[in-house]
């Protein structure tokens, strides 16, 4: 799929002399979006159709939001809830067992593979930064042998903006002009340019309907997939 018109994203070449590379990983790493979708309806289906159909939809439109503030918006402003520990914890038992097996048998996103090995052998230090469950998806790399491409894989119940700010801490004051992120929602794009990093929307699997027209209004590049990259 060629790159979508608009600000071009980093060449390759380009990204060999980056100081760092940050990926999400639902939707830029794992073609797991979907997995995650139908994990999160799995995990609320006893409930009514209109609000679980609202829930899912702000899920798609909060890509990067971890699940505990999820689960949180779907128990206390859709159902209602006051005290709602108890029905979230089961809330997130339910989810974590229904994506399990799928996110180890997913797609990876078209080219990352190949990518992550050539700025590894460039020696450009890689993070993974998701919304993802910190311990769940340092397993899922690890099964799937994609953790040895990173320097170190952050996840929630920290904040994206906490583990961006992390990562660039522990860089010993490298200066970080030129540093990509790559995304597939918006809470990754406006957390690069709060983080002074370069944004990159990942397109060919994201959930965000209106990523693309967001992405050309604000300058943000975007790519379909790493296969596109120049």
């Amino acid at each position: 799929m060629p790159q979508r018109s608009g600000i071009a994203a980093p060449s390759r070449a380009a990204l060999m002399g980056c100081p760092v590379v940050l990926f999400d990983c639902d939707g830029v790493i794992l073609d797991s979006n979907d997995v995650k979708t139908d994990g999160f309806r799995q995990a609320v289906d006893s409930y009514a159709n209109p609000v679980v159909d609202a829930f899912l939809e702000y899920h798609r439109q909060n890509g990067g939001l971890s699940r505990y503030e999820k689960f949180e918006y779907f128990f206390r402003d859709l159902v209602g809830l006051s005290d709602y520990r108890a029905k979230m914890e089961e809330a997130l038992e339910r989810f974590a067992y229904s994506t399990k097996n799928a996110l180890l048998d997913c797609p990876l996103i078209p080219g990352v593979t190949d990518l992550l090995k050539q700025l590894n052998a460039a020696g450009v230090p890689c993070f993974v930064v998701s919304g993802s469950d910190q311990h769940e998806l340092r397993d899922v790399l690890r099964e799937r042998r994609l953790d040895r491409h990173f320097r170190d894989i952050l996840g929630s119940p920290a904040s994206k903006l906490a583990n961006v700010k992390a990562v660039l801490g522990g860089l010993a004051g490298l200066p970080v002009s030129g540093a990509v992120m790559f995304g597939d929602a918006i809470i990754d794009m406006e957390t690069a340019e709060k983080c002074s990093l370069t944004p990159v929307f990942v397109s060919a699997r994201s959930q965000w309907a209106d990523g693309p027209a967001v992405c050309q209004k604000r300058g943000w590049a975007q790519i379909a997939d790493f296969g596109s990259l120049a």
